[in-house]
């Protein structure tokens, strides 16, 4: 593993959703997965994760994400709605966030990545299933993007539905920061163990066509 992060950047087809994904680990020692379950299939996806790394998703506009649930519906996919491409996927457990990259869509699939492997966890229990998570996902950055978002399990199983239920009583990271009289966050901050709720710093939002 090399001592330095190296960052990847990635986004969906037409740039409105972007995502920055770091991670020390060389691309030739990457896990890549390629899940086989009809959504993964449907997207040929092949995933990716560093529990060492962070990785944060860069919306040109929060409405342009569709936040899509499915299964267990424990975990957010993330899909641009202008152009249909899913970037990658986010879950929460106890209080933190987690979340995993689609190498399709980073700017260049490396040549170096490892052969997929087929993966299928049809037949895990929730349990199973949050204890791989929180211990594979890559952890993702604080901030205001998914600020609002359940930090609990099963509380939502359609993006849309939340984000009306939501709308109206959650200020922005801004807001919040000025009720407190403290500083307002320009660059988003590193992801630690025990990181508090939250994504990206609401200045990234309109910095997000920069990042490509």
């Amino acid at each position: 593993m090399r001592d330095t992060p190296t960052e990847y950047l990635a986004r969906c087809h037409c740039g409105a959703l972007t995502a920055r994904y770091l991670t020390a680990v060389p691309i030739d020692a990457w896990s890549v997965r390629a899940c086989q379950c009809s959504f993964c299939r449907a997207h040929a996806v092949l995933s990716t994760s560093d529990p060492a790394g962070s990785l944060a998703f860069y919306p040109r506009d929060p409405a342009v994400v569709q936040r899509y649930r499915f299964g267990l519906g424990t975990a957010d996919f993330l899909i641009c709605r202008e152009c249909g491409v899913y970037v990658g996927a986010v879950f929460a457990s106890g209080g933190h966030r987690f979340g995993i990259l689609n190498l399709r869509a980073l700017q260049a699939l490396p040549e170096a990545l490892k052969e997929p492997i087929p993966m299928s966890y049809d037949n895990e229990t929730m349990s199973e299933r949050v204890a791989r998570r929180s211990a594979r996902w890559t952890p993702v950055l604080k901030g205001e993007f998914v600020d609002a978002w359940p930090l609990a399990l099963g509380q939502m199983r359609n993006g849309r539905e939340h984000t009306a239920k939501t709308q109206g009583h959650r200020g922005t990271l801004a807001e919040k920061n000025a009720t407190a009289g403290a500083p307002q966050t320009q660059e988003p901050l590193t992801a630690e163990c025990g990181f508090p709720r939250g994504y990206l710093a609401g200045s990234l939002l309109q910095k997000s066509g920069l990042l490509l």
